[in-house]
Protein backbone atom coordinates (compact mmCIF):
# COMPACT_ATOMS: atom_id res chain seq x y z
CA UNK A 1 0.00 0.00 0.00
CA UNK A 2 1.35 3.42 -0.93
CA UNK A 3 0.65 6.62 0.96
CA UNK A 4 1.16 10.00 -0.63
CA UNK A 5 2.51 12.62 1.79
CA UNK A 6 2.80 16.34 1.02
CA UNK A 7 4.55 18.90 3.15
CA UNK A 8 4.38 22.58 2.30
CA UNK A 9 5.25 25.86 3.98
CA UNK A 10 2.27 28.17 3.56
CA UNK A 11 4.13 31.23 4.85
CA UNK A 12 1.62 32.41 7.44
CA UNK A 13 -0.66 35.27 6.36
CA UNK A 14 1.72 36.82 3.80
CA UNK A 15 -0.42 37.70 0.73
CA UNK A 16 -2.93 35.13 1.98
CA UNK A 17 -5.86 36.49 -0.01
CA UNK A 18 -3.85 36.12 -3.23
CA UNK A 19 -2.31 32.74 -2.42
CA UNK A 20 -5.19 30.89 -0.76
CA UNK A 21 -7.01 29.81 -3.94
CA UNK A 22 -3.75 28.71 -5.56
CA UNK A 23 -2.92 26.61 -2.50
CA UNK A 24 -6.38 25.04 -2.49
CA UNK A 25 -5.98 24.19 -6.18
CA UNK A 26 -2.56 22.65 -5.56
CA UNK A 27 -3.80 20.56 -2.63
CA UNK A 28 -6.75 19.27 -4.68
CA UNK A 29 -4.47 18.44 -7.61
CA UNK A 30 -1.95 16.60 -5.44
CA UNK A 31 -4.69 14.58 -3.72
CA UNK A 32 -2.35 13.54 -0.91
CA UNK A 33 -3.29 11.14 1.86
CA UNK A 34 -1.44 13.19 4.47
CA UNK A 35 -0.66 16.92 4.31
CA UNK A 36 1.68 18.72 6.68
CA UNK A 37 1.51 22.52 6.69
CA UNK A 38 4.36 24.55 8.07
CA UNK A 39 3.76 28.10 9.22
CA UNK A 40 0.00 27.65 9.19
CA UNK A 41 -1.30 30.39 11.42
CA UNK A 42 -4.00 31.54 13.71
CA UNK A 43 -3.33 34.66 15.72
CA UNK A 44 -6.12 35.65 18.06
CA UNK A 45 -4.92 39.25 17.90
CA UNK A 46 -5.65 39.32 14.15
CA UNK A 47 -8.98 37.46 14.26
CA UNK A 48 -10.90 40.38 12.76
CA UNK A 49 -8.84 40.06 9.57
CA UNK A 50 -7.73 36.40 9.46
CA UNK A 51 -9.18 33.02 10.35
CA UNK A 52 -7.37 29.90 11.43
CA UNK A 53 -5.68 28.91 8.15
CA UNK A 54 -6.04 25.16 8.69
CA UNK A 55 -9.77 25.48 9.33
CA UNK A 56 -10.14 27.86 6.41
CA UNK A 57 -8.42 25.44 4.02
CA UNK A 58 -10.49 22.55 5.29
CA UNK A 59 -13.69 24.48 4.57
CA UNK A 60 -12.72 24.25 0.89
CA UNK A 61 -11.08 20.81 0.93
CA UNK A 62 -13.29 18.83 3.32
CA UNK A 63 -10.61 16.55 4.72
CA UNK A 64 -12.11 13.90 6.95
CA UNK A 65 -9.60 14.55 9.73
CA UNK A 66 -7.44 17.59 10.43
CA UNK A 67 -5.54 19.02 13.37
CA UNK A 68 -4.14 22.45 14.13
CA UNK A 69 -1.75 22.79 17.04
CA UNK A 70 -0.16 26.08 17.94
CA UNK A 71 3.57 25.60 18.32
CA UNK A 72 4.49 29.01 19.66
CA UNK A 73 3.41 32.59 20.16
CA UNK A 74 4.63 35.02 17.53
CA UNK A 75 5.81 37.99 19.54
CA UNK A 76 8.66 39.25 17.39
CA UNK A 77 6.44 40.95 14.81
CA UNK A 78 3.40 41.63 16.97
CA UNK A 79 4.01 43.32 20.29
Amino acid sequence: MEIKVLTINIWRYFDWDKRKEKLISLLKKQDSDIVFLQEAAYDDRLKEKYKNQVHELNEALNYKDFVFEKECEMKKWHK
